[in-house]
């Protein structure tokens, strides 16, 4: 294995009985995600781009979930089995949501953004379902459903199952919001939402 040049970082994983496990890796590591069985850890790390690295506890393996996709945001299913993220397919492409299944291997693209802005925080529902994320950019209406022209943050919400986008942060008239909308939460099965 080739030795990646740059300072040493290390990622802990300690349970309640302090017994903790170090993960050395080469790079600046940044943003962290656990499954909530505890089995899969993940995390970003800077090694030219910024990509999202897997380490499976029990099998104590260490595996590069993306390849030079410049990650900006990601989220770790609480089921363990999903990763969404926002980074760069490949060279020359637009930043793009996608979900990766960790089974199959399969990437999903949601959405591809036509400009750079903030895409965060990206949500999973507990079952792993539904995702929700905030963003200032108007995403196409094709997409949503509803022409995004308030130019503030708003809340979308993304059903795995059956591919639908939809801008959440609208009254119950359908009109847009008059302030930004922040910080969603999905209940456990995905159909309520707070922010």
């Amino acid at each position: 294995a080739k030795r990646l040049a740059g300072p040493e970082f290390h990622v802990y994983l300690v349970s309640r009985d302090n017994l903790a496990l170090g993960i050395t890796v080469q790079g600046r590591v940044t943003q962290f995600g656990l499954s909530d069985d505890g089995q899969l850890a993940c995390f970003t790390g800077v090694f030219g781009a910024t990509d999202i690295f897997l380490y499976d506890v029990p099998s104590a393996t260490l595996r590069r979930a993306t390849t030079n996709q410049s990650v900006v945001a990601f989220a770790l299913a609480p089921t363990g089995d999903r990763l969404a993220y926002v980074g760069t397919p490949n060279a020359g492409t637009p930043r793009s949501l996608i979900i990766r299944d960790l089974v199959t291997g399969a990437s999903t693209t949601v959405i591809a953004f036509t400009a750079t802005a903030a895409i965060d925080p990206l949500r999973f529902s507990q079952d792993g379902r539904s995702l929700v994320f905030v963003t200032t950019l108007a995403l196409p209406t094709e997409r949503t459903g509803v022409a995004d022209t308030n130019g503030v943050s708003d809340v979308f919400h993304y059903d795995l199952n059956s591919n639908i986008l939809n801008l959440i942060s609208v009254g119950s008239d359908g009109q847009l919001g008059n302030g930004a909308a922040n910080q969603p939460q999905l209940s456990g099965d995905g159909r309520r939402v707070v922010f």
